[in-house]
């Protein structure tokens, strides 16, 4: 059977939380900790529980960018499969099987994408009900890191660190990117509707709206996609139709921001 690494990724206070993450040893499960710091006392916080199991590797790095963390987490996997976690996600019991269960059912995909559930069992976004290869998933529709798997022979492939969660200019979009530089590459990329962990719903939905940095990041994503002309265009489509009683300028000023910044580095 394949190996099974989960990558989790947290910074400073984040790493008290891991421990409960975790699930009993299993035979070919690993978890690695991507540990961004940026102060001494969060290093000398590091719980004692992680220390005492042969099956959890924390690596620390000094410095900010969940891009840069995921990337950090890459870097130094070992598993054959590799899963993508943030540090406040519950796994389910058994259910980490399925995945290393879809890599040997399905011998040529490299990406395997599944769905996420809130602590009540439901959904947290509208998944498809079958499964579907990402150049045939439904339009609009995106993935979240953490219902992102490979293979680990993929790599070197990384996010790009302009984009994300502490980055300085954009704030979101890195999966998106991710995965269609993936596809660029060839890779084959295929979503199965099974749930693999519990989270509290967020979403960027109204957010976006409020938010300049998800906005400059819609732009700069359809930028990395389409080019100049078929963002900017997208863009004031997206401006005129769907800008919900908010400000269509200030809105399309934004995203043409984003695309100016991917363009010009």
């Amino acid at each position: 059977m394949l190996s099974l690494e989960i990558l989790i990724c947290t910074l400073n206070e984040g790493i008290l939380k891991v421990p409960s993450l975790l699930l009993p040893p299993e035979e070919g499960v690993s978890w690695m900790v991507s540990f961004q710091y940026t102060e001494q006392k969060w290093l000398d916080a590091v719980p004692h529980e992680l220390a005492e199991r042969d099956d959890v590797r924390v690596l620390p790095v000094k410095g900010e960018g969940l891009s840069a963390n995921r990337n950090h987490a890459l870097r130094n996997a070992q598993g054959d499969v590799l899963l993508i976690a943030d540090d406040d996600l519950k796994y389910l019991p058994k259910r980490l099987e399925w995945v290393r269960k879809a890599y040997v059912d399905h011998a040529s995909i490299d990406f395997a994408c599944f769905q996420l559930i809130d602590y009540s069992g439901a959904s947290i976004k509208d998944y498809p009900y079958r499964s579907h290869l990402y150049q045939s998933m439904p339009k609009g529709f995106w993935f979240s890191s953490c219902e992102i798997t490979m293979r680990r022979s993929v790599l070197p492939l990384y996010f790009d660190e302009r984009f994300g969660l502490g980055a300085p200019f954009l704030g979101a979009g890195e999966e998106e990117v991710f995965l269609w530089q993936a596809y660029q590459k060839g890779h084959k990329i295929k979503y199965f509707p099974f749930p693999i962990a519990m989270t509290n719903p967020h979403t960027t939905g109204e957010a976006f709206y409020e938010d300049p940095r998800l906005q400059r990041s819609k732009g700069a994503v359809l930028y990395m996609m389409h080019g100049t002309w078929g963002a900017m265009l997208r863009c004031l489509k997206f401006a005129l139709f769907h800008a919900n009683g908010h400000n269509p300028y200030a809105l399309l000023k934004q995203m043409w921001r984003g695309i100016f910044y991917v363009r010009g580095k």
